[in-house]
């Protein structure tokens, strides 16, 4: 009796409909005003071989976000490192950054950045770095 509950409970979880899964892709919604503060003093990302990523997000803000009201972002950053390195490798760092983002009131956004370094080594790896940008 305790296989049969066992194997109907595993049969019950695996057949699961799809809408069951949580949500990716961000899509939050703020009905009011945001204010984020974000220090770092200081931040290594290191990702090595064939096709390798590495990205870094500090104080940023994106993923279809939408917000009602006004948007107040401060982002410190006193020493920022990211590497991929390998064939295909690529590095994207994006400090006090603003993408895919409906803000309804005022944005008001400082960044400062004591160094950042963005790194990708090897046949055919892209390096991007984007600091206190609203947009793309």
């Amino acid at each position: 009796m305790k296989r049969l509950l066992a194997v109907s409970a595993l049969l019950l979880l695996i057949a699961q409909p799809a809408a069951a899964e949580p949500p990716t892709g961000g899509g939050v919604k703020i009905g009011g005003n945001v204010k984020q503060t974000t220090v770092v003093k200081e931040n290594t990302n290191l990702a090595v071989g064939q096709d390798s990523k590495a990205t870094t997000r500090i104080g940023s803000v994106g993923a279809n976000t939408e917000i009602k009201g006004n948007l107040d972002q401060t982002t410190v950053v006193g020493k920022n490192t990211n590497v991929a390195a390998g064939k295909g490798a690529k590095a994207e760092t994006r400090i006090g950054d603003i993408k895919n983002t409906k803000v309804g009131g005022n944005v008001k956004q400082t960044t400062v950045v004591g160094s950042s370094t963005n790194i990708a080594a090897g046949k055919g790896s892209e390096a991007k770095t984007a600091i206190g940008t609203i947009g793309e």
